[in-house]
């Protein structure tokens, strides 16, 4: 066996079931299986599993912060429990680990109030984070014209809220209990021409950017003129 067939068998087993055998590809002579076949049995082995699964539930939990914070300590464990277990290899890359955490806490905790906004608002601005850290240029220049085609930003996006934005963001990073949904829609935008890259957004500006993300749009057959205007300054919108 090769160096890096023993470190990968070796990696197979700290993130495996505490019975897994070790690597069944791998080409093990006698003794090595033997090795490994032992291995998990051992002290040292467990504590190493252990803070393996410690670091990753760690990471995965700040990664997601407003999210979890919804959720009671039970649910919120069993929720990271299922996750490790629903996706054993990690990531050294914070957002590969939120994304599928962000959709499973949706798939199973839906229920919960302000979790689907709050889920939906981290993985936009985890996307949009990653993006600007990059350094590249994100945004379309000029003035739009009457024949220009827009389409949706790929970094941009919309959330709706059952109560206003901030109360909601403000009670989730807080630990203050939530409030309660209202009887109408309240958006944020969150976009790569905004300095704190989200703000609250009109039911013009929102209707007009689903609008839009359903499929690109000439200028000159939007009838909402002032909130195009806005969204191509906010950088929700860019030249198709």
């Amino acid at each position: 066996m090769t160096l890096a067939e023993w470190q990968a068998s070796l990696s197979e087993l700290v993130i495996a079931d505490a019975d897994a055998a070790p690597v069944a590809e791998a080409e093990l002579s006698d003794p090595e299986r033997a090795w490994l076949q032992h291995l998990p049995r051992t002290a040292g082995f467990k504590i190493t599993r252990d803070v393996q699964r410690w670091w990753r539930e760690f990471r995965v939990q700040t990664a997601a912060p407003l999210t979890l914070s919804v959720l009671d300590v039970d649910r919120r464990a069993a929720l990271v429990g299922e996750y490790v277990r629903r996706y054993p290899r990690p990531s050294s890359f914070v957002a590969r680990e939120a994304m599928p955490f962000l959709d499973l806490a949706v798939e199973l905790a839906s229920d919960v109030s302000h979790l689907a906004a709050l889920a939906e608002f981290e993985r936009a601005m985890l996307v949009l984070g990653d993006a600007l850290a990059s350094g590249r240029p994100l945004l379309s220049s000029g003035q739009l014209r009457q024949a220009d085609v827009v389409s949706v930003h790929p970094l941009a996006q919309v959330v709706c809220f059952e109560a206003p934005p901030e109360v909601v963001l403000g009670a989730a990073s807080r630990g203050r209990p939530m409030p309660a949904a209202t009887d109408r829609a309240h958006w944020l935008l969150i976009a790569p021409g905004l300095s704190n890259l989200a703000r609250a957004c009109t039911d013009a500006e929102a209707t007009l950017f689903l609008s839009v993300r359903a499929g690109p749009i000439a200028v000159e057959q939007v009838t909402a003129s002032d909130a195009l205007a806005t969204l191509w300054r906010d950088g929700a919108l860019r030249r198709d």
